[in-house]
């Protein structure tokens, strides 16, 4: 399969180093995460919504993204930003767990000069999602999400970039409202 995808990319002159055709970018990096959490209770004549404190925390960020150029200036991918950190879980009685605040979907990136070193614009719409992925009752919420910020490439495929995520998500009567500062460094095979 791996190869039947490469014999196919070849053939599209994909990964000539030039940005118009198939991508795949990697990145890796830090960041922060300020959250939420909400909690509704619901009762025949009264609602009352308990909200917890927000907390902010230091985040690792990944960020994948898959796709194609238009042109030199333009690219159209699938993309999944995420956010690792250090919540206070739902599933776990408040006790702290690795959380998941990804958002994504349809992103863009738009060069500001069709030559490197070159600013440019990244963003995204689509889904968001809360997850506790490494527990065993872990819960997953998803819903709305964005993305935006800035980037520099300041070599052939290599770039820098700062985004901030933000996503509201929601599953039975439980909310997490977050939002993500990342800084990474990423790699598009073009």
């Amino acid at each position: 399969m791996v190869a039947m995808v490469l014999t196919a990319a070849t053939g599209v002159q994909a990964f000539d180093r030039n940005r118009k055709g198939f991508i795949i970018g990697l990145g890796g990096g830090l960041g922060f995460t300020s959250y939420q959490h909400e909690e509704d209770w619901g009762w025949v004549y009264e609602t009352q919504m308990d909200t917890g404190d927000r907390k902010t925390t230091v985040a690792f960020a990944t960020d994948f993204r898959i796709g194609g150029g238009f042109n030199e200036q333009f690219m159209l991918y699938y993309e999944n930003r995420v956010a690792w950190l250090s919540a206070e879980g739902d599933s776990a009685g408040g006790s702290d767990v690795i959380a998941a605040h990804a958002v994504g979907l349809i992103g863009f990136s738009y060069y500001l000069k069709p030559i490197t070193p070159t600013w440019y614009l990244v963003g995204s719409v689509g889904t968001s999602s809360w997850m506790e992925p490494f527990e065993t009752d872990g819960d997953t919420k998803s819903g709305f999400g964005l993305s935006g910020g800035a980037g520099y490439e300041f070599a052939r495929r290599v770039s820098v970039e700062g985004t901030v995520n933000w996503g509201d998500t929601e599953k039975d009567e439980c909310k997490t409202k977050a939002m993500s500062v990342l800084f990474t460094i990423c790699y598009i095979w073009y």
